[in-house]
């Protein structure tokens, strides 16, 4: 009788895990999907039909990233793709990123990178026109 209460208890512990890892990947598609809007923990948490801080727990415990650090560096990454393959203003990149003021996108950008959206754009043309040469 231990052996089957153990196994049950097993098995309720990897269908808790599997739900938990359900709730982080829905995290992540949303704010794959929605990165460009305002969207806040409260508001992925609400889909879910969790509380907050038990999501960014979970969130937290999978990834090691909080929800809001997740969003951010998924911005970011996304504005580094958009700085070097296209000639899209600065502030448009910014605003596409989910950013409505062109100051707040500068500073997390610097934040992130260590450099402005303009200079790392100057860096990353001027590496590209480099690897051109004969």
């Amino acid at each position: 009788m231990d052996f089957l209460r153990k196994e049950h208890s097993h098995i309720d512990e990897a269908s808790a895990e599997s739900q938990q890892l359900k709730y982080v990947r829905t995290v992540i598609k949303y704010i794959q999907l929605k990165f460009s809007e305002q969207i806040t923990v409260e508001n992925i948490a609400d889909i879910c039909g969790l509380n907050r801080s038990y999501l960014s727990r979970l969130f937290h415990d999978a990834t090691g990233y909080t929800i809001k650090g997740y969003l951010q560096i998924y911005r970011m990454q996304i504005a580094q793709k958009m700085l070097r393959e296209s000639d899209l203003s600065i502030s448009y990149i910014g605003n596409a990123v989910g950013y409505v003021d062109i100051f707040t996108f500068s500073k997390a950008f610097k934040k992130h990178t260590g450099c402005t959206p303009s200079s790392y754009r100057e860096k990353v043309t001027s590496h590209k026109q480099a690897e051109q040469l004969p």
